[in-house]
């Protein structure tokens, strides 16, 4: 066969490829809406890593993964930034048994200062500069559509669950710095999870955990949530708080 011939054929598949090939999920305004719902954390976790993210989720609350919180003591007050405003907030309540994946959950309240500003606006882009997304009634039972949500960051991917241990992938791999953010469902614009890893090999969790990691793709694993779990972190909250 003349190198023509093969280099024909290449092309040929490669385009036959190309041609298959889904074209990205858009992303519709309602999602890009939610996009303000993303709330930056900083200064609270280990030292080379200063930072995560959460979601707010209505009532002055923001849900995030208990790992970016893992070293500090609930009622702390944090550093949060909203859009573009930044203050305080106040973490109610962590999962003290959590695992990658597993019950990686957080919630904080956020103070009435920073709530207030963030809810008013700015003189430039007048209208609430946050956007609340609610928790999904249940969770997924199959892959779905999702957005990952974050501070300034916003990503269409899919959720998948794998049956065989229970656990919730995202299919794609998302960027360092992203733990925390809301895996929003693409159709009912409401939270499925958070991300909680950024690989679900053992191997790499563990050296991740004891400070050996040396890089490489991370983020998948996914931490779900719905109403039921939700609830039992505000019960627990109250609990924990009913001093305050």
């Amino acid at each position: 066969m003349k190198f023509t011939s093969i280099v024909g054929i290449a092309l040929s598949a490669l385009i036959a490829g190309c041609a298959t090939a889904p074209p990205p999920m858009p992303i519709p305004q309602q999602i890009t809406d939610l996009e303000q719902s993303g709330v930056l954390l900083t200064e609270m976790v280990r030292p080379q890593y200063p930072y995560g993210r959460g979601i707010y989720v209505g009532n002055g609350l923001v849900i995030s993964a208990s790992h970016v919180v893992q070293d500090i003591q609930p009622g702390t007050w944090l550093k949060l930034n909203i859009w573009t405003s930044d203050g305080g907030g106040r973490l109610l309540w962590r999962s003290q048994k959590w695992a990658r994946g597993r019950d990686d959950l957080a919630l904080i309240r956020v103070g009435d200062a920073l709530l207030n500003h963030a809810m008013q606006g700015e003189f430039m882009s007048p209208g609430p500069m946050l956007t609340a997304t609610p928790v999904c009634d249940a969770m997924p039972t199959e892959t779905r559509d999702v957005f990952v949500v974050g501070w300034q960051y916003i990503l269409a991917t899919k959720l998948e669950v794998n049956k065989s241990n229970g656990q919730f992938n995202l299919s794609n791999q998302v960027e360092h710095g992203i733990s925390g953010s809301g895996v929003v469902d693409a159709e009912k614009h409401c939270l499925l999870g958070v991300v909680s890893s950024q690989n679900s090999h053992p191997a790499i969790l563990s050296a991740y955990e004891e400070g050996s990691y040396t890089g490489g793709p991370q983020h998948t694993l996914i931490t779900p949530i719905d109403k039921t779990v939700f609830e039992k972190m505000l019960e627990e909250a109250r609990d924990l708080n009913a001093d305050d």
